[in-house]
């Protein structure tokens, strides 16, 4: 019986400090982690796993992308979050899943963003991406705006593959 109680006041305290962890979480714009000046922007690549590659350097569907990516609200991603979310890597194979990077003429990336679903996108921070440690995520909240752009996004990409 005491093992019961015991395992039921830690279930409850892990609950309580996972819910109060995300209640505090920063939101923040995808523009104020990695600001873009569009008119830097000359390249954007998008990788899925079954179409590959494809680099797009039409200016309107760039700017597009940058507005949409711009108005995305997010939160930080602890590396446990990121881990089960990513699904240990599984979900970069799906055929669901677009990477876009927006490069400069230099091919520097200015940004760089997974989108998991229509619904789902996850914002590297560029400055953290080279080196030995980890990459800082953010994933979007799901607010009616928020998803509204990263609908777009989706579909916007979906439109490339065609």
């Amino acid at each position: 019986m005491e093992r019961i109680s015991s395992f039921a006041v830690l279930a409850i305290l892990s609950l309580l400090l996972l819910l109060g962890c995300n209640r505090d979480a920063e939101v923040l714009t995808t523009d104020k982690i990695n600001p873009i000046d569009k008119l830097q922007i000359t390249e954007m690549i998008i990788e899925n796993s079954k179409v590959g590659n494809i680099t797009v350097s039409d200016k309107n569907i760039i700017n597009q992308t940058i507005i949409d990516l711009a108005k995305v609200k997010v939160v930080k991603l602890s590396p446990e979050q990121e881990i089960a979310l990513m699904d240990n890597g599984e979900r970069v194979l799906q055929e669901s899943t677009y990477i876009i990077t927006l490069e400069n003429d230099s091919h520097i990336i200015k940004s760089s963003a997974v989108l998991l679903s229509e619904k789902e996108l996850i914002l590297n921070d560029v400055k953290t991406m080279s080196g030995n440690d980890r990459t800082v995520s953010y994933l979007n909240i799901d607010d009616e705006e928020t998803l509204k752009y990263v609908n777009n996004l989706y579909n916007l990409l979906l439109r490339q593959k065609a």
